[in-house]
C-alpha cells in the first residue's frame, strides 16, 4: 500500500508547511542581517518579502481549503512575531553600526 502525502489534509498541510518555512527563515534572516555586506542585506530583505507573501498565501489556502488547524492558529502568529522581531531589532543595530563606523 502506497501512502501519498496530501497537502490539503492533516496537521502537515501546505499552509502549515509554509508557516514552518517562515519560522525556519528567521535564523537565516538573522545571520544575513549580522553580516555587513550589501548583498546580505538585499538577501535578508528578499527573504523577509517572501515570508510576507507566504503569510498571505498560507492563510488564504487554509481558509479556502478548510484546513484551519489549531497548530496553524498557533504557529502563524508566532512566525509573524519572530521574523518581525528579528527585523525590528537587527535593522536599527546594523544601521547604527554602519553609521558609527
Amino acid at each position: 500500500r502506497h501512502s501519498t502525502m496530501n497537502l490539503r489534509t492533516g496537521r502537515l498541510n501546505l499552509p502549515n508547511i509554509l508557516t514552518l518555512a517562515r519560522i525556519a527563515a528567521v535564523p537565516v534572516v538573522l545571520v544575513l542581517l549580522l553580516s555587513d555586506t550589501r548583498a546580505s542585506g538585499v538577501w535578508a530583505a528578499a527573504i523577509f518579502g517572501i515570508a510576507a507573501v507566504t503569510d498571505f498565501i498560507d492563510g488564504w489556502l487554509a481558509r479556502k481549503w478548510g484546513v484551519v488547524t489549531i497548530l496553524g492558529k498557533f504557529l502563524d502568529p508566532l512566525a509573524d512575531k519572530l521574523i518581525v522581531m528579528v527585523a525590528l531589532i537587527m535593522v536599527p543595530l546594523a544601521f547604527t553600526a554602519t553609521v558609527l563606523l
